[in-house]
C-alpha cells in the first residue's frame, strides 16, 4: 500500500453529483475484485482472533447457504426473549464468525492499514438497524446499482450490504468513501451505521436464503475536494503554504502552540517521519496569525518525536502541554471503538495472552517453570500448523508470522540449549523455526540485560517485520533489587510500553517467595508485573504426587481456579514433563485409586482366610459368609447384615477389587486386573 497522507478526501455534492452521472475513475476490474480475499474472525471472551481467509463470494455463499443457520436461529432467539442489546445476545453473537468485508489483514488487526498489512477489498460494508421492514429495505438496496449484495442481519431487524468503492490505501481514504457513501444514501432517507467509516469494521455472519447479488455493480465514486487557494507568501518562511483544512483541524485564534503540538501528533499517528512532518508543518498556515517560525516546529516535532535533546545531549521532559495533548488525542470517542484486546495464546479455551500486554508466569523452585517455558516456546513455534506435539496445552491462536524472542537470565548454557530443543520436540516440529530468537544472558550484567532485549526487539521487527512473541525467562535479572520500589515499577512500566509499541505480548517469568503459600512473588517487582498483567498464571508442585498443575487467578478474561488446572508430571520414556489431565479429572482419579486400594486391603485379608479354609486359590463368598470372616477378623460382637454386606462386594465389584462367581457369590480379582 501507498504510505498514509494528510490529504483527506470528503464528500462533496460535487462526488455526490458525478456518482449519479455514472461517472467513474479508473479501477482495477470489479469481477476480480469481487473475488478478493478477506479475513474472518472470531470474538471469544472479549478478544478477537483472525481465522481463515475466505473469498468474499464465498463467505456470500456461506450467509445464503445455511452454513451458520443453527447459530443465527440461536441469536434472533435471544432477541426476542431477551430483547435486542442484550448480553444473551451479544454472547450468541459471539458464537458467530466475523467477516471483515472490507479486506484481509496479515498479523495484527491494530493499526494495520499503517502498517501496510490491510489489503482492500474494494468494498464498504452498509448497516442499517433497527428497521420496521428489513425485507423491503434489502429490495431496495438491492436495486442500487452500486451495491454488490445484500442480506438481512443475524439480529433479523437490520439490513447488511456490501457497496463497491475505490480499494483504499489508508485510513482516510476508506473514511472519505464512507463520508460519500453516507450522504448518497442519506438523500435516499438510509441512514449508514457510522462504525462503518473503519476499516476493520466486522461483519457477524448471518442467514438469508433470500441475499440479494448484483456481481455488475459498479464503483460509486468519491471526489476529492476542491484545491484550496495558494496563500500569500511569507517573509519568514519559503516552504509552500496549505490551506486550512488540509489534513488539519482549524487553527484557534489563541493557544496556537497546543494547536502545534496536537498537529504534529496528528503527524505521527498518520504514519509522516519527522522530516515529512516538519515540511509539512512549516508549510502550514492557514487563518494563523502568522507562519510557524522553523525553531517552533522543530521543538514541537523533536517533542513529539521523542529525540529532543538538549545542548548537552540529554533527553529533555516534555513540558505539561505537550502531555496534555498527547492525553487528550486519546480522548474517549464514542464513534471510535478500539479493537478488542487480541489474544494470541490459550491454555486450553482460556486466553492467557495478548498482543500489548504482558502475562505473569510464577512459581517456586523446581515446580515446572521451565517446562512450562517450553511448553509456551513450542506453541508459538507450532502456530497454526496442524502437527503433534506435547505443549501441555498452550495453543497460539491467530497468525503466526512475526518473531518469537527469548531471554533465559537463569540456566546455565547447557541447560538453556536443552530447554529450547525440548520446545521444538513439544511443538511437534521436525526443526526450529526460523522465527526463533533465544539468547542466554547469565553472562550479561543485569544493566545490560534489558538493552539487549530492546536492541533484539528492533532488529527482529526490521527484519521479520513484526514481532509475535517475547518470553523473558527471570525477569527479577533484568533489575538491580526486585525489592526496590522505582526500580521495579520503572521496569515494568518499560517492558508493557515494549509490549504495546511492538504489538506483541510479553511473558514475564519470576519466583514466588518460598515462605508463602498464597503466591507471593518477589518484591515490589513481583507485585507490579501483578497488577498490571492481563493474565497471571501459577504453577504449583504436589510433593506426594509429583504433580505440577497451572492455574491462574486475576485474570483479565476470566480466571483459571487451581481445581479446574492443567496437570503435567516428569515421563521417564519422553525425558520431559507431560500433560496429564485437567486437576478434576486426576483428583476423581485419585480418589478412585484411593477407593480401590482401600478396597482390595479390606476384601485381599476376607479372602485369604477363605482362601485357607477352602483350600482353594480363588473361593467364592456369598454376603452372608463374607461377614462371618469380617466379624471375626474384627472381634466385634455385631454382624454386619446382609444386605449391607452384598451392598458392599457390589460397590467392590464397580471397583474392579471383585467379580461376581455366580448370581449371589463374588470371588477376589487378580491384582492389577480391570475386573469391569
Amino acid at each position: 500500500m501507498n504510505t498514509p497522507t494528510l490529504e483527506r478526501r470528503t464528500a462533496t455534492p460535487e462526488g455526490i453529483a458525478a456518482t449519479a452521472e455514472g461517472r467513474q475513475p479508473e479501477t482495477n476490474d470489479l469481477n476480480e475484485r469481487f473475488n478478493q480475499k478477506i479475513s474472518v474472525c472470531k470474538i471469544a471472551k472479549g478478544a478477537m482472533f483472525i481465522q481463515r481467509d475466505i473469498t468474499v463470494m464465498d463467505a456470500l455463499e456461506e450467509i445464503r447457504d445455511g452454513t451458520h443457520a443453527a447459530a443465527v436461529a440461536t441469536v434472533r432467539d435471544a432477541v426476542a426473549i431477551y430483547g435486542k442489546d442484550t448480553a444473551e445476545v451479544k454472547t450468541a453473537k459471539c458464537e458467530l464468525p466475523a467477516f471483515l468485508l472490507s479486506g484481509k489483514i496479515d498479523g495484527r488487526v491494530a493499526k494495520a492499514m499503517e502498517g501496510k498489512r490491510f489489503h482492500h477489498s474494494g468494498l464498504l460494508q452498509l448497516d442499517f438497524d433497527k428497521l420496521a421492514d428489513p425485507i423491503a429495505i434489502r429490495e431496495q438496496i438491492a436495486t442500487d446499482p452500486h451495491v454488490l449484495a445484500a442480506w438481512i442481519s443475524p439480529s433479523g431487524d437490520g439490513v447488511k450490504g456490501l457497496l463497491v468503492i475505490e480499494p483504499a490505501a489508508t485510513e482516510e481514504a476508506h473514511l472519505a468513501a464512507f463520508l460519500t457513501a453516507e450522504a448518497y444514501w442519506e438523500a435516499k432517507g438510509l441512514t449508514i451505521d457510522k462504525g462503518c467509516k473503519n476499516s476493520n469494521r466486522l461483519c457477524f455472519a448471518s442467514h438469508d436464503p433470500d441475499l440479494k447479488r448484483n456481481e455488475d455493480a459498479v464503483q460509486l465514486a468519491t471526489a476529492a475536494p476542491k484545491a484550496a487557494a495558494p496563500a500569500k507568501p511569507s517573509t519568514t518562511s519559503t516552504s509552500p503554504k496549505l490551506g486550512a483544512n488540509h489534513g488539519f483541524p482549524q487553527p484557534p485564534r489563541e493557544g496556537i502552540h497546543r494547536w502545534l503540538m496536537d498537529a504534529a501528533w496528528h503527524c505521527r499517528r498518520n504514519g509522516l517521519d519527522e522530516q515529512a512532518a516538519t515540511d509539512k508543518l512549516q508549510g502550514f498556515d492557514g487563518t494563523l496569525r502568522r507562519p510557524f517560525q522553523p525553531n517552533e516546529v522543530r521543538d514541537a516535532i523533536r517533542t513529539v518525536y521523542d529525540s529532543t535533546t538538549s545542548s548537552a545531549g540529554t533527553r529533555t521532559a516534555p513540558d505539561a502541554s505537550d502531555l496534555l495533548a498527547r492525553a487528550y488525542a486519546m480522548a474517549y470517542d464514542p464513534d471510535e471503538t478500539p479493537p478488542p484486546d487480541e489474544a494470541c495464546m490459550v491454555i486450553g479455551d482460556i486466553a492467557v495472552a495478548a498482543r500489548g500486554n504482558l502475562t505473569a508466569l510464577q512459581g517456586k523452585s523446581k515446580v515446572g517453570k521451565s517446562a512450562v517455558v517450553s511448553a509456551i516456546l513450542g506453541a508459538a513455534q507450532r502456530g497454526q500448523y496442524a502437527v503433534k506435539g506435547d505443549t501441555l496445552r498452550f495453543e497460539w491462536e491467530g497468525l503466526a508470522e512475526g518473531a518469537i524472542i527469548h531471554l533465559d537470565t537463569e540456566q546455565s548454557r547447557a541447560d538453556w540449549h536443552g530447554l529450547v530443543t525440548r520446545s521444538i520436540t513439544r511443538a511437534g516440529m521436525p526443526t526450529v523455526s526460523e522465527r526463533l530468537v533465544s539468547l542466554p544472558l547469565v553472562m550479561f550484567a543485569r544493566s545490560e540485560r534489558l538493552t539487549i532485549l530492546q536492541g533484539a526487539l528492533a532488529k527482529e521487527a526490521e527484519r521479520q517485520g513484526r514481532i509475535d512473541a517475547v518470553i523473558i525467562d527471570g525477569i527479577a535479572d533484568l533489575c538491580t533489587s526486585p525489592n526496590d520500589e522505582a526500580e521495579s515499577l520503572e521496569l515494568v512500566s518499560r517492558i508493557h510500553a515494549l509490549a504495546q509499541k511492538y504489538e506483541c505480548p510479553i511473558f514475564a517469568i519470576l519466583h514466588e517467595n518460598p515462605s508463602s503459600d498464597q503466591g507471593k512473588t518477589r518484591g515490589h517487582l513481583g507485585s507490579e508485573l501483578n497488577r498490571k498483567a492481563f493474565a497471571n498464571l501459577r504453577i504449583d508442585k504436589d510433593t506426594e504426587t509429583s504433580i505440577s498443575t497451572i492455574f491462574g487467578t486475576d485474570m483479565r478474561k476470566r480466571d483459571l481456579p487451581k481445581e479446574q488446572g492443567f496437570c503435567f508430571a516428569w515421563d521417564n520414556e519422553a525425558k520431559m514433563h507431560l500433560f496429564q489431565g485437567r486437576a478434576a479429572g486426576l483428583k476423581a482419579a485419585q480418589r478412585e485409586e484411593k477407593a480401590v486400594s482401600d478396597a482390595r486391603k479390606t476384601w485381599v485379608e476376607i479372602y485369604e482366610i477363605a482362601s485357607q479354609r477352602e483350600n482353594t486359590a480363588f473361593p467364592a463368598l456369598s454376603p452372608k459368609e463374607a461377614a462371618d470372616i469380617e466379624q471375626e477378623i474384627s472381634g466385634k460382637d455385631d454382624l454386619t447384615k446382609t444386605d449391607t454386606m452384598k451392598k458392599r462386594m457390589q460397590k467392590a465389584e464397580s471397583l474392579g477389587v471383585l467379580r461376581k462367581a455366580d448370581l449371589l457369590r463374588w470371588t477376589l480379582t487378580a491384582a492389577g486386573t480391570a475386573g469391569k
